[in-house]
């Protein structure tokens, strides 16, 4: 089917921003959709490792090493977190404002009910909102999504590393 890497690397990213955005534009909650969407890419960093080394190594008269296998296999990881986190910023400027605004509407109908009922302060209520709006903003949110693409890559290029190693 697809017999470059690159073309691998455009696939996978191309099937992640389609699961993004079906997640995005579906989603009625922000936990959910952050959820989901992080799992959606850790699938296809996880599954593109493999699939970009099978390539490599049918092209390949002779095997490499142990640490260039690794390298390699980063490579288009790199490639896809970088696009995924781009296209995640985009969505997330898009279909993100009714979702934080939810959460936080909730988060305000908490700490209110806690403020009635003399379990907070007016000054906790404000900093509880002020740590809701630096939680759930995508300036949280896109360092999950780069660290925990580019560990699961990591993990993925190991593995694919010590299978290809004869």
């Amino acid at each position: 089917m697809l017999k470059s890497p690159i073309a691998v690397t455009i696939f996978a990213v191309a099937l992640a921003t389609l699961v993004n955005v079906y997640y995005f534009a579906t989603g009625s909650e922000l936990t959910n959709v952050v959820s989901r969407t992080l799992f959606a890419d850790w699938l296809m960093a996880l599954s593109l490792v493999p699939i970009y080394m099978a390539i490599l190594i049918k092209n390949r008269k002779n095997q490499l090493p142990f640490v260039q296998s690794i390298k390699t296999g980063m490579k288009p990881v790199a490639m896809f977190t970088f696009l995924v986190a781009v296209i995640t910023w985009i969505l997330f400027s898009f279909y993100g404002e009714p979702l934080v605004a939810a959460k936080m509407n909730e988060l305000h109908e908490t700490a209110k009910q806690g403020v009635v009922d003399g379990t907070i302060t007016e000054e906790q209520v404000q900093a509880h909102l002020d740590a809701g709006k630096r939680f759930y903003s995508v300036s949280f949110y896109l360092p999950i999504v780069l660290l925990t693409n580019l560990f699961v890559g990591f993990v993925s290029s190991i593995m694919a590393g010590l299978l290809v190693k004869k």
